[in-house]
This record gives C-alpha cells, sequence and structure tokens, in this order.
C-alpha cells in the first residue's frame, strides 16, 4: 500500500538527523517522494582531520588493543536538516572512547567475540 510506505518513508525521514549522528562515513541522506524532496539531512565534523586520525590508531582487531591504554575524543558535529522551505542546523558533542581497562575486561571482550552471531 502505497501510503502505508509513505508514511513509514516519512518517519524515517523525521528521525535521520539522529541516524546520522552515530555515523563514521555516512554524511548524508536524502527522502524522496517520487521527484519531491521530503528531506536531505547533511552532516560535517569539525576538525575532519583529528577525528580521521583517531579512528586510524584504532587496532582493526579488538584484540589488539593494550590493556590500560585507552584512545578517547571528544568532536562535533553539525547536522544540517533541510525540508521544502526550511532549514535547521544542530551542534551535537560527541565522544569516543576505545580501551581495555584490565585483564578481566579482555576475558569478557574474547568469550562475546567467540560467541556465534546469529
Amino acid at each position: 500500500d502505497f501510503e502505508k510506505v509513505l508514511a513509514e518513508l516519512s518517519d524515517s525521514a523525521s528521525i535521520a538527523d539522529k541516524m546520522l549522528l552515530f555515523t563514521k562515513n555516512l554524511s548524508r541522506l536524502e527522502f524522496y517522494k517520487g521527484e519531491d524532496l521530503i528531506t536531505a539531512v547533511d552532516t560535517k565534523i569539525q576538525k575532519q582531520a583529528e577525528f580521521n586520525k583517531f579512528f586510524d590508531q584504532i587496532p582493526s582487531s579488538p584484540l589488539d588493543l593494550k590493556l590500560g591504554n585507552i584512545l578517547s575524543h571528544r568532536a562535533t558535529k553539525i547536522i544540517t536538516v533541510t525540508k521544502p522551505g526550511e532549514e535547521s542546523v544542530a551542534e551535537w558533542a560527541i565522544a569516543h572512547r576505545v580501551g581495555l581497562t584490565d585483564a578481566k575486561m579482555l576475558e569478557v571482550l574474547k568469550e562475546q567475540l567467540e560467541r556465534p552471531f546469529g
């Protein structure tokens, strides 16, 4: 049913800014009804190079993290929501913290990684 799908699409469009708040690489979402724009959402990280540098220092495997070495980074994400005839801009503080504080945490991590994913 077209109307039901349109309602679900409109619901998704209304929370698209929250979806992009937690993405690393996705920076734009657009929602259309046919040719007509419902909502477009753009994000931009201030100091993008510093943000990229933080993620570059995280090991590709969590098992390669060093005990006691906590990596952290704070950044600002600007989210712009555009709808026909209106635009809003919000500034969000985001924080990342990655690391293993002790051997027990490493055991829990290994146990989680060994579990099958269904």
